[in-house]
């Protein structure tokens, strides 16, 4: 019995993750069928915040911003992705110094209270959970920094409001130092307040990423030292040399396959002494 069940458990998982991809392509499709018709990133108060990806150019003090057109509610952690480079990064990338940093969030922080209700996905190459340990609801709070210091001025061009740049419009634009949506060093680490580096690798590097929640939704100052609620994702991702952004899930490890392939077997084992028995009798 038991080994049938954990036989059942491990269909379960695999039709599990089937239908994560499945979910993941319709995704895609959606997105490719929509293509540039999604102009600006909804932001940390939309209360379903969008992922972005920025990258900084740290010597030209230059940085490119992607709205990655997926919302929090519809990111599947369970599913490769990958986001191409288009002409503008090409072409940031190649008038670059070759020192970056760049980073991939998302907010939400429509949900009440100085520091509750809040979500949000950030990348962070530190490397585990743990290293989010010092951080707390109150400095959860500073995220909102990249709403109002970042989003606000990217949404500019990709929206095409007044002030924005002609041939920058559509999901992503470039930026100067002190222009609104610059990704900044401050941002890196919203204003200070986190304990890990958001934006520290370059090209080429690989970064986890995390669900970062508040622990306790009440604004009372003393539990605004608590720390948060930290889930690390079962994926990475890289930034590649040619400027894709690839996400990478964790797969499901080749010794649980090789134990259900077992487990297989031993059902079909006992299968037949079965009918051996009722045979004989």
């Amino acid at each position: 019995m038991e080994t049938i069940t954990l036989l059942f458990t491990l269909i379960n998982y695999g039709e599990f993750k089937m239908n994560m991809k499945m979910k993941a392509l319709a995704a895609a499709l959606a997105l490719s069928a929509a293509g540039t018709a999604n102009a600006g990133i909804d932001s940390f108060g939309s209360g379903n915040g969008e992922l972005f990806f920025s990258i900084r150019d740290n010597v030209a003090q230059t940085s490119y911003a992607l709205d990655m057109n997926v919302t929090m509610n519809a990111w599947d952690e369970n599913a490769n992705q990958s986001w191409a480079a288009d002409s503008t990064l090409t072409s940031f990338l190649g008038a670059g110094s070759g020192d970056y940093s760049w980073a991939v969030m998302a907010g939400d922080s429509n949900n009440g209270g100085s520091i509750g209700g809040l979500r949000y996905l950030s990348t962070s190459a530190a490397g585990t959970a743990a290293n989010w340990g010092t951080e707390t609801n109150g400095g959860l709070n500073d995220y909102n920094i990249l709403d109002t210091g970042l989003l606000i001025g990217v949404n500019a061009k990709l929206d095409g409001a007044p002030g924005s740049v002609p041939g920058t419009l559509g999901d992503s634009a470039t930026f100067v130092t002190g222009e609104s949506g610059y990704f900044n060093s401050n941002m890196d680490t919203w204003s200070g307040n986190a304990p890990v580096n958001a934006a520290s690798a370059g090209i080429g590097g690989t970064q986890s990423f995390y669900f970062l929640t508040n622990s306790n939704v009440t604004t009372n100052p003393f539990l605004a030292a608590q720390k948060i609620n930290v889930t690390e994702q079962v994926g990475t991702f890289t930034l590649a040399g040619n400027g894709d952004l690839n996400y990478v899930a964790t797969p499901i490890p080749a010794a649980v396959w090789l134990l259900g392939s077992a487990m297989v077997g031993l059902v079909g084992v006992a299968r037949r002494r079965e009918d051996d028995q009722v045979i004989a009798a």
